[in-house]
C-alpha cells in the first residue's frame, strides 16, 4: 500500500543543500510513527519493520540517525546489527525505541547503554521532541561527521563492508528475497526525489528513459510516483505510455492558483499497470506557451506534497526557461546522451552550464548513455574522458524491443527483468534509488531450477 498523500508535509523537500537536513531512517511498525515522520526538522529517508531494509541506505551513506524498535532485533543479533552498522557508517547516530512501559523492562540488565555503539534510547511513547532531545543529548551529536556517501569501509581483511550484516538474521516478514530465500520487506518511506531527464539534443530517448524509470521505481517502491510531460511543445509520454486520452496540464493551469491540495491529482491520468500518475503535456504546440516558470514552481511544488517521486521528462536545455527551471529545482538530473559525435558535443556544452549554476555533478547528475551498440567507435571509458562524468547507466542498443514498445505504448521494463537492456534500466534506476536490489543479484526461475538440480545430482552422487 502506498503512502497515504496527506502524510507527505508540506515543505519537506528542501533540494538544493538537502545535507543539511538530518536524514532518518526507521526500523519500527507503523503503529505511533506519525509524530516522528512527519516532522520538519529531519528528513526521514526510510521506514520498514525489517532492520536488514534498510542496510543498503546505510552503507551507502544516506542516513544520518537510526531509530531502532527493540523488538523487531531478534534476541542476540543487536549487538552483531550495531556493530555492522558501525563499520560501514561510523558517523550514524544510533537510537533504539523504547517499548511501552506494559512490555516489561529491556532484555539485558543495563539497559541500551550497555550496548556498545547504542547512542541513547527514545522512551515511549515516541513523539518528534523525545528524538529530538535524544539527538542533543548524545555524546557524539556534536561535531558528529556525516556519513561518507557511496563510500562502504573495508573491514578486517580489506573485504568491503556492504549491506549484509554478518550473524544478523532479521524476522521472516514481507517480501521474500529471491535470491537468498530470506525475507527482506522493502521501505515503505524514502527520501522525496524530484528527477529531471534532460539532454540538449533530441532524438536521444529521454522520453524512453523517463517513462520506463518511473514504471521501474513505481513497481519496485511500495512508494507513490509521478511523471511530468514537460517537454511541452513536443510531449511524447501520452503515446510512449498509451494514455492518448483525459486531462493535461493545459486543463490544469486555469485551476492551479485556486486548486487545493487534494483536487491535484484530478489532473494526472492513471497508468493502470505500474500506478504512475503523469501529467500530459498539451496537446497543440501552441498552447506550450501559456506554461510559465511560476506555474511549474506550483506544480512541482504540489509534486512534493503529494508524491515520493517525480520524475520530470524535459524538453530541449537552451530552447526553454521551464527546462533551466526545472534542472534547477531536481533533486538529481538524468543527463541522456547517446555516443554519436554530435550528441556528445551538445552534452559537453550542457555540462560546462551545469558547472557555472554551481550545480554539483557528483551528487545530483547521473550521466546515461543511451543506444550504446555492441561495438561504438568510442567505448563508454572514452565518453567519460571526454565529458568528465562517470557513466551511471549504459543502456544498450536493441531496435526491435524499443520500437515495439512504443508502438505498443507500454514500457520496454515489461519485458523480462534478464533483458540486457532492462536490466540496465534497472541499474539506473538504483542509481536514483540505492534501496534497489541490483537486477545481477536477482536470479531467474530458470536458474534457481537448475542450480537445484545440480544439487540435487550432486548429492545423489554422494549417496551411491
Amino acid at each position: 500500500m502506498a503512502r497515504p498523500a496527506d502524510a507527505w508535509p508540506s515543505g519537506h523537500w528542501t533540494p538544493p543543500g538537502w545535507e543539511a537536513s538530518r536524514r532518518v531512517a526507521v526500523i519500527a511498525g507503523q503503529s505511533g510513527l506519525g509524530a516522528i515522520t512527519g516532522d520538519r526538522r529531519w528528513t526521514v529517508v526510510a521506514q520498514a519493520a525489517d532492520p536488514r531494509a534498510v542496510l543498503p541506505l546505510v552503507t551507502a551513506g544516506l542516513v544520518d540517525v537510526l531509530l531502532v524498535e527493540r523488538a523487531l532485533v531478534p534476541d542476540g543479533q543487536l549487538e552483531p546489527f550495531v556493530r555492522h552498522v558501525k563499520q560501514v557508517a561510523p558517523g550514524v547516530l544510533f537510537f533504539l525505541l523504547a517499548p511501552p512501559a506494559a512490555a516489561g523492562p529491556w532484555s539485558w540488565d543495563a539497559g541500551p547503554a550497555a550496548v556498545p555503539g547504542v547512542d541513547g534510547e527514545i522512551p515511549h511513547p515516541w513523539t518528534a521532541d523525545g528524538v529530538a532531545a535524544a539527538m542533543t543529548a548524545a555524546p557524539r551529536a556534536q561535531g558528529a561527521a556525516p556519513p561518507a556517501r557511496h563510500a562502504p569501509q573495508a573491514g578486517p581483511g580489506g573485504q568491503v563492508l556492504t549491506g549484509d550484516a554478518p550473524g544478523f538474521t532479521p524476522r521472516p516478514s514481507g517480501v521474500a528475497r529471491e535470491d537468498r530465500g530470506t525475507v527482506v520487506p522493502r521501505p515503505r518511506v524514502l527520501t522525496q526525489q524530484l528527477v529531471a531527464v534532460v539532454s540538449p539534443k533530441g532524438g536521444v530517448g529521454k522520453t524512453f528513459l523517463a517513462t520506463n524509470l518511473a514504471v521501474a521505481v513505481a513497481r519496485e517502491l511500495e512508494a507513490p510516483v509521478a511523471l511530468l510531460d514537460l517537454d511541452l511543445a513536443c510531449g511524447d509520454v501520452g503515446i510512449a505510455l498509451d494514455l492518448l486520452s483525459g486531462p493535461t496540464i493545459a486543463d490544469l493551469l486555469p485551476q492551479l492558483a485556486g486548486l487545493r491540495r487534494d483536487g491535484f491529482r484530478r489532473f494526472l491520468v492513471r497508468h493502470a499497470s505500474s500506478g504512475v500518475d503523469v501529467l500530459l503535456a498539451p496537446p497543440r504546440p501552441e498552447q506550450a506557451e501559456e506554461v510559465g516558470v511560476d506555474a511549474v514552481r506550483q506544480i512541482l511544488d504540489l509534486v512534493r506534497r503529494e508524491y515520493a517521486f517525480g520524475f520530470m521528462d524535459t524538453g530541449p536545455t537552451g530552447t526553454s526557461d521551464v527546462t533551466f527551471e526545472c534542472i534547477e529545482q531536481a533533486s538529481r538530473i538524468v543527463l541522456v546522451t547517446t555516443v554519436d559525435a554530435a550528441a556528445l558535443r551538445q552534452t559537453q556544452v550542457l555540462v560546462e552550464v551545469l558547472k557555472r549554476l554551481s550545480i554539483p555533478l557528483e551528487d545530483r547528475v547521473v550521466l546515461v548513455l543511451n543506444q550504446v551498440p555492441a561495438q561504438p567507435f568510442l567505448s563508454p571509458g572514452r565518453v567519460e574522458r571526454f565529458l568528465g562524468l562517470p557513466a551511471r547507466g549504459v543502456i544498450p542498443y536493441d531496435r526491435r524491443l524499443a520500437e515495439t514498445a512504443g508502438f505498443e505504448g507500454r514500457p520496454a521494463v515489461d519485458a523480462p527483468r534478464s533483458h540486457p537492456l532492462v536490466r540496465a534500466l534497472y541499474q539506473v534506476a538504483h542509481e536514483l534509488c540505492p534501496v534497489f536490489e541490483e537486477p545481477a543479484a536477482r536470479q531467474s526461475v530458470l536458474g534457481r531450477l537448475a542450480l537445484r538440480l545440480r544439487a540435487g545430482r550432486t548429492a545423489g552422487v554422494g549417496r551411491r
